[in-house]
């Protein structure tokens, strides 16, 4: 959780070109992003200030900084320069604040841990996942793929787990359970229309993979992505 949080820092801070700080439950920094040696001497106030208020803005240089809590844990953040002019200073934190969090809801949900990235493979076997992913409902068959990468089937199975870990296939069951997980959160659809969309004819099949893949049904990881959407939804409801 806390590398996810320090990299929803990194893409706020590099989005809003701002530096930040994390801070623990005891207020103690744990994570510094941008210029280290310009921590705000305000940080003291806000440490203050935050334990009784949802966020927090002081004058800062020429413009101000933000001290707000985050909706997951009991760590809160401090961000500065806030850009000035500094004109309706609340509605402009308030917008900053909600920024970050909703930064921070993408990279709690995004699941990294299913499949690294494909660019760190092989190009042929780069072809071959795009080619999967392309076809999640009936891919192209080892020989077609084999062809593809113009290697033989027995060569590019072999270059395919050295660089994946995975057989094609194993992978495959992966980037269809990966396709599946956006459509959970959307209450609407039925698990077997789900199974469907992602490769799978039998939802009965889809589900015992899914298990295998997540350590958990489909049904109960629906239940608790909702869950914490709402309470998200419910934490930046406080910033409205």
């Amino acid at each position: 959780m806390f590398e996810q949080i320090v990299h929803a820092l990194e893409d706020f801070c590099s989005t809003s070109r701002l530096a930040a700080a994390l801070f623990d439950k005891d207020d103690n920094c744990v994570k510094c992003l941008g210029d280290k040696g310009c921590m705000p001497a305000c940080v003291q106030t806000m440490q203050q200030k935050i334990r009784d208020t949802c966020f927090h803005a002081e004058p800062y240089e020429n413009g101000s900084c933000i001290a707000c809590r985050l909706s997951i844990q009991k760590w809160w953040v401090m961000f500065w320069t806030l850009p000035s002019p500094a004109s309706k200073l609340e509605s402009i934190a308030c917008c900053y604040v909600r920024l970050l969090q909703s930064i921070l809801a993408v990279h709690i949900h995004a699941h990294p841990g299913i499949l690294p990235s494909p660019s760190l493979y092989d190009r042929r076997v780069q072809r071959v996942i795009k080619l999967l992913e392309r076809n999640l409902f009936e891919p192209p068959g080892l020989a077609d793929l084999a062809d593809r990468s113009c290697l033989s089937e027995t060569s590019l199975c072999r270059l395919f787990k050295r660089e994946t870990g995975y057989s094609i296939s194993s992978y495959l069951q992966r980037l269809r359970v990966q396709a599946s997980l956006d459509l959970l959160a959307d209450e609407h659809l039925h698990i077997t229309e789900i199974s469907m969309r992602c490769g799978y004819g039998d939802p009965a099949y889809f589900s015992r993979v899914f298990k295998q893949v997540m350590g958990t049904s489909a049904q109960e990881y629906r239940k608790r992505l909702i869950s914490s959407y709402s309470d998200n939804s419910k934490t930046l409801s406080i910033y409205s």
